[in-house]
C-alpha cells in the first residue's frame, strides 16, 4: 500500500508538471506565432503577395489546431489530478448550461437537443459538466451531412443490482444516457473510441483532437462509474453512463 501511495504521489507530481508546461511553456510561443502571423496577414496588398497570404492562413490554422490540442491535453491531465469534491447537483441545470454552450452550432445545424426531468446526482460538478459537454459535442459533430442532429439526454436512478458490471451492487446509480441520430460507428470500435488520440474518421471529415471521449472515460473512472456505448454505422450512437451514489 505504501508503494502504491508513493507511486500515486509521483504520478500527481508528473501531471502537475505537465499541466504547468502545457499552460505556460507551450502556449506562450504558440501565442507569439499566432500574433506575428496575424500581423503579417494584416499588411496591405502591396507588401504581401497572395501566395504569402495563403501560407500565413495555413500557419494560423495549424497554430489553432495545436492550441486546441494543448487545451485538451491540459483538460485530460487536470481530470486526473484535480480535487474530487462530490456534491448533490440538479442535472437539468448542467444540461441547460451545456446546451447554451452550443447555441450557435445548434442553430447552424438546425439541431434539436432534448432533455427534461434529469433529476439529481451526487457528482464532481465541474467534471460531470465536462463529461456532458463532450458527449453533446460528440453528438453534434458526428452528424450526417444534410440531416439535422437530434440529441436526446435522459437521466434516472437505477439499482446497482440491475447493472451487469456494477462494482457496488448494493448502491443506487445515476444513469445518464445521451443518444443521437448521427453517423454512428461499427461496434468493434467501442473500446478504441475512448482511447487518447484515437479517431475513426479523417480530420478532413470531422475536426477534433481525438481526446474528448478519453476525457469522458477518465471522468467516469473518477466517479467509480461505468460507461458503455452501442452503435451501428449510419444509425447513430447511444452512450450510457452509470455513477454510483457513494456518499
Amino acid at each position: 500500500m505504501e508503494i502504491k501511495n508513493r507511486d500515486l504521489v509521483n504520478m500527481n507530481i508528473e501531471l502537475q508538471s505537465f499541466a504547468y508546461i502545457s499552460s505556460h511553456d507551450l502556449q506562450e510561443p504558440l501565442r507569439k506565432i499566432q500574433t506575428f502571423a496575424s500581423r503579417l496577414a494584416d499588411l496591405d496588398e502591396q507588401n504581401i503577395s497572395a501566395i504569402a497570404k495563403t501560407y500565413l492562413a495555413r500557419i494560423e490554422v495549424s497554430a489553432k489546431k495545436m492550441q486546441n490540442l494543448i487545451q485538451d491535453l491540459l483538460t485530460y491531465s487536470r481530470t486526473n489530478s484535480a480535487e474530487r469534491v462530490f456534491t448533490t447537483v440538479n442535472i437539468d441545470e448542467i444540461a441547460e448550461e451545456v446546451v447554451s454552450d452550443f447555441s450557435d452550432r445548434i442553430e447552424e445545424k438546425n439541431a434539436i437537443v432534448e432533455y427534461a426531468n434529469l433529476g439529481e446526482a451526487t457528482i464532481i460538478q465541474f467534471q460531470f459538466r465536462q463529461l456532458l459537454h463532450n458527449l453533446v459535442e460528440n453528438a453534434l459533430k458526428f452528424s450526417k451531412p444534410g440531416i439535422p442532429p437530434i440529441v436526446k439526454i435522459s437521466g434516472e436512478k437505477i439499482d446497482g443490482k440491475l447493472i451487469p458490471d456494477a462494482e457496488f451492487k448494493d448502491k443506487t446509480y445515476y444513469h445518464l444516457q445521451v443518444s443521437d441520430n448521427g453517423i454512428g460507428f461499427e461496434l468493434v470500435y467501442k473500446e478504441k473510441i475512448f482511447e487518447v488520440f484515437q479517431r475513426l474518421n479523417t480530420e478532413s471529415e470531422y475536426k477534433g483532437t481525438g481526446i474528448g471521449l478519453a476525457i469522458v472515460k477518465k471522468i467516469v473512472e473518477n466517479h467509480k462509474g461505468i460507461i458503455t456505448v452501442s452503435s451501428e454505422k449510419g444509425e447513430g450512437a447511444v452512450f450510457n453512463v452509470y455513477i454510483p451514489e457513494l456518499t
